[in-house]
């Protein structure tokens, strides 16, 4: 929805899918939006992924990425597309050349980023596909467990169906 009026999010869709994937104490009510949610971002990743290593960027893991912070400390700078303002939780691409200006963009522009050749880009990845994977298949292994807590009309009182939210409409 962002993406194309090229603003920023409020806040970063994917960190919510994958934060909530990997939580024990989410709502078993929102589990299917959830799947369906982490189901579109496993197959972005994968087709544009798999795109661009076809056109000779190298694909290295985001702790490689000079001048980061660990990811184990929790922390993470949220950055964005230069073209579209998309959040790069997930995956970005640069450019490793020393004269090029350093530009992060998402999968779907590497062309706009810069005229440097496709082998001097760098494709950094948060998750592997595989990881993303398996937290799908442990998404839906899950035994429903009724935790006491249930976001249904009622338990909540009155305006409680203007709670209901889809990731996929985000």
């Amino acid at each position: 929805m962002y993406r194309g009026t090229h603003r920023i999010s409020p806040f970063c869709v994917d960190q919510v899918i994958l934060d909530e994937a990997g939580s024990k104490t989410r709502s078993r009510h929102c589990k299917p939006f959830l799947e369906q949610s982490l189901r579109d971002l496993i197959e972005h990743e994968l087709e544009h992924r798999e795109r661009v290593k076809q056109l000779g960027v190298q694909e290295l893991p985001l702790k490689l990425l000079p001048g980061r912070r660990t990811l184990e400390d929790g922390s993470h700078t949220l950055h964005h597309c230069s073209i579209c303002r998309q959040d790069l939780f997930v995956s970005f691409i640069t450019c490793k050349r020393a004269n090029c200006r350093p530009r992060k963009v998402c999968l779907r522009h590497v062309f706009q980023q810069c005229d440097c050749e496709m082998s001097a880009k760098q494709l950094y990845c948060r998750n592997s596909v595989e990881d993303l994977k398996a937290l799908l298949v442990q998404l839906q292994e899950e035994e429903e467990e009724d935790d006491g807590e249930d976001w249904e009309m009622g338990t909540m009182g009155e305006g409680a169906d203007m709670m209901a939210v889809s990731y996929t409409h985000l």
